[in-house]
């Protein structure tokens, strides 16, 4: 058993018949005439069949937004200086990259629950408004694929919400209004520490 949760985009499904147990004198009764006669010593293990590969795309059902990890990647840039955090969109994940102390306070800030919500909101949500824009400029011939868009364009779809929403409306209602758990994260805070 494979959780679904494991398989994602292109599966390859190949099927071998292995011997169990020894089998002394092995021999195929129907096998081709040039083998008339030949007996083979079989072990635990051996290949004794091989079934025709299967390739498959399974698209998962989990919600790809609620764990925006399986289509989006934060790195540290490979860039000197204080820089702007800056998207890839190449790839099958977008991948953020930030300036190297900058990527090394969120790797510090996001193990804190009560920072997560907020930090996620500052570099999610700006990335995803820029995502959705790629969307719509794209959909003619639309580069399918990327994880990323599938992922996306199905979590819209699943959604039912209507392709002319404004992309930063859109990314809100995508990430269940992101602003409004941030502030409430933070109001927490605030009120912990006082």
């Amino acid at each position: 058993m494979i959780g679904a949760d494991n398989l994602n985009d292109a599966v390859e499904v190949n099927v071998f018949v292995r011997a169990t147990d020894r089998i002394p004198g092995y021999c195929i009764p129907e096998a081709h005439s040039d083998y008339t006669g030949a007996s083979f010593d079989i072990h635990r293990g051996d290949i004794l069949a091989v079934g025709e590969g299967q390739v498959f795309h399974i698209e998962s059902d989990f919600d790809s937004l609620s764990r925006i990890g399986s289509i989006m990647q934060i790195n540290e840039s490979p860039k000197d200086g204080d820089i702007p955090m800056e998207p890839s969109f190449d790839g099958d994940k977008i991948v953020i990259f930030l300036s190297k102390s900058d990527f090394t306070d969120y790797k510090l800030l996001k193990l804190h629950e009560g920072v997560r919500g907020p930090l996620t909101t500052t570099i999610v949500l700006p990335i995803l408004v820029e995502a959705l824009h790629i969307l719509k400029d794209e959909s003619d011939g639309m580069d399918d694929t990327r994880r990323w868009v599938r992922a996306l364009t199905r979590r819209i779809e699943s959604l039912g919400f209507p392709g002319e929403l404004q992309p930063l409306l859109l990314a809100q209602k995508l990430l269940e209004l992101p602003v409004k758990r941030a502030l409430s994260s933070a109001r927490m805070l605030a009120e912990a520490s006082s």
